[in-house]
């Protein structure tokens, strides 16, 4: 049994730390993944240099973490990997350029997201992470009061649906809409399911706050 510590190196910033010490290509072993599993609760998101993953890596490294899913839009276009690609430049605009959290409009939407970058720009292209626990804590206790009973209905927006229109086509946005034009709700403040710490728990989806 492997006794390395892994090395969670804090960021200068309310969260994200580096682990150097840890090569996810190879398969972990329990306790690591374990410890892992820790640090990212603790610090809400984790960075990995120099990892070249292939896909098989890259699933079975999500896998440490839960089942991964596969993306709706993917799964209508008839794929069952749990893997979507993102690319951007000069001809192609960002699909994602705005803050949000991740398919909120599913009743039961993805926990943790496990990202990895196969091509770096040498300028730009940052992906930038905002942590929910601080937008909490900025809130006054008026605040907290007031928003802490609400309810949100998260739906498709039009701006999404203008995607699926090019991810899927016209023939496919009616079935999409069909099985998820109807949204779903979630508290707009809500407890992380095992930090237990609150978080302000909103997207720039098509929304409707209810009481």
């Amino acid at each position: 049994m492997s006794e390395t510590k892994l090395e969670a190196i804090s960021l200068d910033s309310p969260l994200g730390a580096r682990i150097d010490n840890v090569d996810l290509r190879e398969p972990l072993e329990p306790q690591i993944a374990l410890e892992l599993r820790d640090l990212l609760f603790e610090h809400q998101v984790l960075f990995f240099r120099d990892q070249a993953l292939d896909d098989a890596q890259h699933i079975r490294f999500a896998s440490y973490f839960g089942q991964p899913n596969v993306y709706p839009l993917t799964k209508m276009l008839g794929i069952d990997k749990p893997l979507e690609l993102v690319w951007d430049g000069p001809d192609r605009k960002p699909t994602a350029a705005g803050w949000h959290t991740d398919v909120t409009w599913l009743p039961d939407p993805p926990k943790i997201g496990v990202l990895n970058v196969q091509v770096i720009p040498a300028q730009g292209g940052d992906t930038l992470w905002c942590s929910l626990y601080s937008l909490y804590n900025t809130l006054s206790e008026e605040e907290r009061a007031e928003l802490g009973n609400l309810v949100v209905h998260n739906a498709p927006h039009p701006g999404f649906v203008e995607r699926v229109v090019k991810s899927l086509g016209e023939k496919l946005v009616e079935p999409f809409l069909d099985q998820y034009g109807d949204g779903a709700q979630h508290p707009l403040i809500r407890e992380h399911y095992v930090t237990g710490q609150r978080l302000l728990y909103h997207a720039p989806c098509r929304c409707l706050a209810l009481a």
